[in-house]
């Protein structure tokens, strides 16, 4: 098997049956706007441990919004595309926990993984699917052996979709927040 690239050297692209996963860019902030107007999304972003409620007020907010902690290696976001439009659908993110623990550092962190999509696309099969590939790739090419993921009660198709993929109700000892779903390598892959 060919040795994969950080992904900070070289963002990886993924995809499903239904989407295209690719670094985020400023071409996508007209639809991530829309993404981020949605109530519905609101309501269902983690912004645990963010510094409160996150409400970009245009496109022009998003053109750049992760840009920075991509090439300071802090974390990687990704535009969801939707295949048959090439619009962008939501985003998804994985970072290190506990913060300040980078990726590929001498201490394996957890990687925390968000997925914040337009509510219309937030069903159990979706989010699964979604879920099956972003959880088994971070894994991989970021190194980690645990992901965490947030699904509150009030979010019974991401509940579903975590349970369906191996995901266990877990507390989280470096992160004082409730509702955390934990996948663990079981086949010591490195």
């Amino acid at each position: 098997m060919p040795t994969k690239v950080n992904p900070f050297d070289e963002c990886p692209v993924y995809e499903t049956a239904h989407f295209v996963f690719s670094l985020v860019c400023e071409d996508d902030a007209e639809d991530l706007f829309i993404v981020y107007s949605d109530p519905v999304t609101l309501a269902h972003m983690n912004n645990d441990n963010c510094g409160g409620k996150w409400r970009p007020q245009s496109p022009d907010a998003l053109k750049f919004a992760w840009q920075k902690d991509y090439e300071l290696r802090r974390f990687l976001r990704w535009s969801v595309k939707q295949k048959d439009t090439g619009r962008a659908v939501g985003t998804i993110e994985i970072a290190p926990l506990p913060w300040g623990r980078w990726f590929f550092g001498d201490e394996k962190p957890i990687g925390i993984l968000r997925i914040d999509l337009l509510s219309v696309y937030e069903t159990a099969a979706l989010l699964s699917e979604i879920i099956t590939l972003m959880a088994t790739e971070i894994m991989e090419d970021f190194k980690v052996n645990q992901v965490v993921m947030k699904a509150p009660t009030e979010q019974p198709e991401k509940v579903h979709a975590l349970l369906e993929n191996g995901f266990v109700p877990t507390k989280i000892d470096i992160l004082p927040f409730e509702d955390y779903y934990l996948k663990v390598n079981v086949e010591g892959k490195e």
